[in-house]
Formats: C-alpha cells, structure tokens, sequence
C-alpha cells in the first residue's frame, strides 16, 4: 500500500504547486486591477481559469485514490501528513487572496460606476448636440 501513500503524495504535492501558482496569478491580478492594465488582467483571468480546471481534474483523481486507500485500511506516512500541512498552508493562502481579490473587484466596480455617472453628468453638461446650437438661419451643415 506504500504505492497508494506515494501516488497520494504525489497528488497532494501537485496540489500544492498549482495552488501556488494560483496565488500567484491572484496576486498578479490584484496588481493590474490597481494599475488599470486590463490585458494583464485579462491573461491573468485566464491563467486563473486554467488552473483551476487542473485543480479541478487532480481533485478527481485524488478522490478515486483516496477511496482506495480508505477501503485498503492503510495509515498516513510522515511525509504525507507534512504534505497536507503545506497543502492546507496553500489552500488558506489561496483563500484569504481570492477574498482579497474579490474586494478589490468589488472596489473597482464602485469606483468604475461612480467615475461613469460623473462622466455622463459633465458630457451631459458641457458637449451638447452640435445641431442643436446652430445659429438661427443657418443648418447644421452650413459654415460661415
């Protein structure tokens, strides 16, 4: 069963290298939404979303090798349990970014909305319909 203990090591490590790297790209993410860097975002986003479909497959895989090990009966190793400490460390970090994260967005969104309504209200005000200030006797068209 030592096979099963290090196919779920394996698994757990992996686990961990892509919710760094997650991290990362949260992190990174952060940084372009302050710096208005909408392509960097949008990379980002996208590198996010991969990494999740990965996570997401080797979540299924470790679920299928857990069920065999739980039905073998066998125990943790040591190097096992320090794993899922790293992994429980990751997925925290993880955690509290991707609420951070989502702060930020939520931030952004007001401030975008706020900036948007004071914009239309100074347009409003100052850039007015050309046709509409033509002199009288003359047409929109017409020039001096």
């Amino acid at each position: 069963m030592e096979t099963a203990a290090i196919s779920i090591l394996d698994f757990v490590e992996q686990r961990t290298a892509l919710l760094q790297a997650l991290s990362e790209a949260l992190s990174a993410a952060g940084a372009s939404v302050t710096s208005f860097d909408l392509d960097g975002l949008e990379a980002c986003i996208a590198q996010q979303q991969q990494l999740c479909m990965r996570i997401a497959d080797l979540d299924r895989q470790v679920n299928a090798v857990q069920k065999r090990i739980l039905l073998a009966g066998s125990s943790c190793s040591p190097a096992l349990h320090q794993a899922t400490v790293r992994l429980r460390e990751t997925q925290a970090r993880v955690r509290f970014l991707n609420d951070q994260h989502q702060l930020l967005l939520r931030r952004s969104r007001r401030t975008v909305n706020a900036l948007m309504r004071s914009y239309q209200t100074f347009a409003a005000d100052l850039y007015e319909n050309p046709a509409r200030q033509a002199p009288q006797g003359r047409t929109a068209g017409e020039t001096a």
